[in-house]
């Protein structure tokens, strides 16, 4: 595991952070907003207690497990958590080899998807399984069931997309515990 480093890039500007090849990012904490005085010392500086609360779990989201991430301090991204102040964005991070030490029993995301083209007959239910996995912090996720396993309690986001080829329907639903708590409809 590398040193813990530190960026920051000042509002409206872009930066990146990179880890040597072999490793990977893993964000320890990211504030987009204004919390010393001396970081990008332009404009008007004198708050102590600006803070985005999207900026960190947006950071996460977008670097953790890259060697590369592409950061863009700007309120478009983060909202603006203190209008007519100069803001940054500060990101504290550090370079590991293991991506399992990413989620360190507090961070539990994954990113799915299915290798196969499915023809599925209508009204006909399918456990559709997302088999491919890009990453699977926590490891929560079961690529061979499609089935998510919340590690703890707490709030989880949930995602996906379709795409269907010329007049088809594909309707999907998210189950919890055999419940349905969200449906998505495609109709093309």
């Amino acid at each position: 595991m590398g040193p813990d480093q530190s960026f920051a890039v000042c509002d409206s500007q872009k930066g990146f952070i990179r880890c040597t090849k072999g490793t990977q990012i893993q964000i320890l904490s990211a504030n987009y907003g204004r919390t010393d005085e001396q970081v990008c010392p332009t404009g008007k500086t004198k708050t102590r207690t600006c803070r985005s609360e999207a900026s960190e779990i947006k950071t996460k989201w977008n670097c953790n497990g890259y060697r590369t991430c592409h950061l863009h301090a700007d309120v478009q991204h983060f909202r603006d958590p203190c209008p007519n102040y100069s803001k940054y964005l500060e990101v504290k991070y550090r370079c590991v080899k293991d991506p399992s030490t990413i989620s360190n029993g507090t961070f539990t995301a994954f990113n799915a998807y299915t290798t196969k083209t499915l023809h599925l007959q209508r009204g006909t239910p399918v456990n559709v399984v997302y088999d491919g996995v890009y990453f699977n912090y926590g490891n929560a996720y079961n690529q061979h069931t499609g089935v998510f396993t919340a590690p703890s309690v707490g709030l989880y986001v949930f995602t996906w997309s379709s795409c269907v080829t010329s007049k088809k329907l594909f309707d999907v639903e998210i189950l919890l515990n055999g419940k349905r708590k969200g449906l998505g409809n495609c109709n093309n």
